[in-house]
């Protein structure tokens, strides 16, 4: 008997312990000078006022002066905006980068507004008016440190949060599992682990996010929250074959939860009452068992 039940209690703690039966969410928040943000939502769109908008000619003219600016007028038809807004939409795809006075340049790879290749000028003051530019969709944040490249998660900082479905709803809770800190030249991803896959790092999982003005001038501040499900970090580093995938394993849950600690101490002490009541009821059973 003692041992059904001393079976049966470990197994609930190492489901637990596995996070079987939890609903895990990730937060990144970054200062960044490049992110690349794939859209998923129908209605997506960005403010943008009567920021400079920069086409691509059709044929370089090299004939005029390049101009001032990050657009050079040799290649891009300089106008502003007429509608003030992009429409991303579904599949919807951009770059974004910090402008040159702590504004934001957004290079359009696709949109139902602009052709690809098409960058947008906002300014700091303009965006400070506009306020946070939301996503809903998939985003990978920095780029490798390989010299010369300027387009570098600056820091940040991750957790990984879980809600146990298997306990009771009246002391139910969130708790962070796993947190910890980004750093200067990290290429980072939200991925989905859940999914069937002998590569997960390159299965990207749908966040919910925003970014911002920072205050610092050579950066923009991102803040992501992924869907429910399995998600984990991937980040890749200049060098590495590979990218290191970061999630939560059971001494992560085990060191971090109370809730957990404290289920894991109150089984440990009903196993030992129930081995010694085993033991004091049925005395000849537990001596037959020893010899």
């Amino acid at each position: 008997m003692a041992f059904l039940v001393i079976g049966v209690t470990m197994g609930f703690l190492i489901a637990l312990a596995s996070g079987l039966g939890s609903d895990r969410t990730l937060i990144i928040e970054a200062e960044t000078r490049w992110a690349g943000i794939k859209f998923g939502g129908d209605t997506e769109a960005w403010p943008i006022d009567t920021s400079p908008v920069c086409l691509t000619r059709p044929q370089r003219d090299l004939t005029i002066p390049r101009g001032d600016g990050p657009c050079d007028a040799r290649l891009f038809n300089i106008s502003q905006s007429q509608t003030g807004f992009i429409e991303w939409g579904r599949d919807g795809e951009a770059d974004v980068s910090v402008g040159t006075d702590g504004g934001l340049m957004i290079r359009v790879i696709r949109s139902q507004t602009y052709p690809e290749g098409t960058l947008v000028l906002v300014d700091r003051e303009t965006w400070q008016t506009i306020g946070a530019l939301s996503w809903f969709g998939y985003i990978t944040v920095g780029k490798t440190a390989e010299s010369g490249e300027r387009g570098l998660l600056l820091s940040g900082q991750f957790e990984i949060r879980e809600l146990f479905r298997w306990f009771w709803p009246s002391i139910r809770g969130t708790e962070v599992v796993k947190s910890g800190f980004l750093r200067q030249g990290e290429a980072i991803a939200l991925i989905d682990t859940s999914r069937a896959s002998r590569q997960p790092a390159h299965i990207s999982m749908q966040s919910f996010g925003h970014i911002f003005f920072a205050d610092r001038a050579d950066a923009f501040r991102v803040v992501g929250l992924t869907s429910v499900g399995r998600p984990a970090l991937s980040i890749r580093f200049l060098g590495a074959d590979k990218p290191t995938i970061i999630r939560p394993n059971w001494i992560d849950r085990v060191t971090s939860s109370p809730m957990l600690a404290a289920l894991i101490t109150i089984f440990a002490v009903l196993i030992s009452v129930t081995k010694f009541v085993t033991a004091w009821i049925f005395p000849r059973a537990e001596q037959r068992r020893e010899t």
